[in-house]
């Protein structure tokens, strides 16, 4: 039996790293469940949620699923967590660094 060769082949919600048997993949050695700070389509793979975006939950599978950092806070490219804004400077809603 062949396993599945590519990203693209998993079902949405999960990314396949490459042999993996099924679509949804849960052994962490041929793929997972999509992680936290990304979102996993069934054509694209895996997706990083942008910088001054968060994703909070694993199984993601559309970009929807990434929201804008909060205002006082900045988010890093495939963050799971917003960081906040230090004393002096201002972090507007989505911020990804700060001014």
């Amino acid at each position: 039996m062949t396993g599945l060769d590519l990203t693209k082949t998993c079902d949405r919600g999960f990314v396949c790293y490459g042999g993996a048997y099924r679509p949804e993949p849960t052994d962490q050695t041929t793929g997972d469940i999509c992680p936290a700070g990304a979102y996993c389509t069934a054509t694209t793979g895996l997706n990083y949620c942008p910088a001054g975006q968060i994703g909070i939950f694993q199984g993601a599978f559309e970009s929807s699923a990434c929201k804008a950092c909060e205002k006082g806070f900045y988010c890093f490219g495939g963050s799971t967590g917003a960081v906040t804004c230090p004393a002096g400077y201002f972090c507007p809603e989505g911020s990804s660094m700060y001014d």
